[in-house]
């Protein structure tokens, strides 16, 4: 097997995963529904579905196109394949634990902006400060957004946290 279709078949095995562990995880969450709303528990469940079905998507893409290079007898330099960029992966995924464990107790808000601030610098390479100035913008008007649209239009809250 290829070492790029390898990767993509981690990266698939690894999405699958998590998918199920926010599948399983989303069946303790406490619905609060009125008038026929949705309910607490659907945009979790919606994502853990997606995530399971396009990693599984994903993982037979990668084996299909690992074998029609396997037939074409195609050199590739190991140069000309990305290597993943481990910090950035280790740092995201501690973000993410910390953003899981600490949305209920400080809330969605807070918890959200720190996360998309810090999760996009992790992510953007050497960022100025001018960067920095719209992260920090935009970190701030998404989870409020989302706030509103879920409050409001979908009537169910978010962790409020410490503010609440």
């Amino acid at each position: 097997m290829r070492e790029e279709t390898r990767l993509d078949m981690i990266a698939a095995s690894f999405t699958l995963i998590f998918g199920i562990a926010i599948l399983i995880l989303s069946t303790g969450i406490e619905v609060k529904a009125k008038n026929g709303d949705v309910g607490s528990a659907f945009l979790p469940v919606l994502i853990g579905w997606m995530m399971v079905v396009l990693s599984i998507i994903y993982g037979v893409s990668a084996l299909l196109e690992g074998r029609r290079a396997g037939k074409a007898a195609v050199e590739v330099d190991e140069q000309e394949i990305l290597k993943p960029d481990n910090k950035k992966i280790f740092l995201s995924f501690i973000l993410m634990v910390s953003y899981a464990v600490l949305l209920k107790p400080i809330g969605f808000l807070i918890s959200s902006i720190l996360y998309l601030f810090l999760q996009i610098n992790v992510m953007t390479d050497k960022p100025t400060a001018k960067q920095r100035i719209f992260f920090a913008v935009l970190s701030i008007i998404v989870p409020v957004l989302i706030n509103y649209i879920f409050v409001n239009w979908f009537s169910m809250a978010l962790p409020d946290g410490i503010l609440g």
